[in-house]
């Protein structure tokens, strides 16, 4: 997993707080919080039913 800064912002951060990305649970747990804000919030991918594949 790379991190994305744009302007001293994380862009990852940032695309899964919007609901524009999903994170990625199988890497890190460190956007694990702003995907929660976005999923309650039902922000971009939450407006829908939409759930994440999960890898086993």
């Amino acid at each position: 997993m790379a991190i994305c800064f744009v302007a001293g912002r994380s862009l990852n951060q940032f695309m899964v707080e919007m609901g524009w990305a999903a994170s990625d649970r199988s890497t890190t747990s460190m956007l694990n919080e702003f995907e929660v804000l976005a999923r309650e919030t039902r922000r971009g991918l939450w407006t829908s039913d939409f759930e994440p594949e999960v890898d086993d």
